[in-house]
């Protein structure tokens, strides 16, 4: 038999909408928690469960779909990201694992290449040693946990993350 899932997420996430998912022919719902956490989903599963109920499917299939070893930028309030413009490396929450590549002239893709960036040196009079900033090649709106990548540098993140050991452990 083929198993056809489902993505819960803002268009489908009531009970009404998965129970007419349901009945016309999906078998099974995947989580994504590449964005919340597995209690933060709770009510998604109680939709879930109340759509199987309408159905009459006594154990509804569920897909966990973890995080897994993409690198994203940590939680802040939206930035808006002007080309041509300079932006201190600290205004981004950057993962520790990535600190150490973020040197002149590495590139950085922000939200799946969108947004482009160049690390430079900034000299101020006023401080000893030269400040790290980026120069947006490519601008764009930057917000939470949007994904980084670092051309050219052999980044070995673990397989699983902290996020998806604390969810497995539920």
């Amino acid at each position: 038999m083929l198993d056809i899932y489902g993505t819960i997420g803002p268009a489908c996430q009531t009970a009404d909408v998965l129970a007419e998912m349901f009945l016309n022919g999906m078998t099974g719902i995947r989580l994504n928690l590449s964005h919340m956490t597995l209690p933060e989903a709770e009510k998604d599963l109680l939709e879930l469960q109340a759509a199987a109920a309408i159905c009459d499917i006594p154990r509804p299939k569920l897909l966990i779909d973890l995080q897994g070893p993409e690198l994203r930028i940590g939680k802040m309030g939206a930035m808006e990201l002007t080309e041509g413009t300079f932006v201190p490396l600290d205004f981004i929450p950057f993962p520790e694992l990535v600190q150490d590549y973020l040197l002149p002239g590495q590139e950085i893709l922000l939200d799946d290449g969108k947004i482009l960036l160049e690390i430079c040196e900034n000299y101020s009079e006023n401080s000893p040693s030269p400040e790290l900033v980026a120069k947006i090649l490519r601008g764009g709106r930057l917000t939470s946990r949007k994904s980084i990548a670092l051309p050219g540098c052999d980044i070995d993140p673990p397989t699983l993350t902290e996020s998806d050991l604390k969810n497995l452990s539920l």
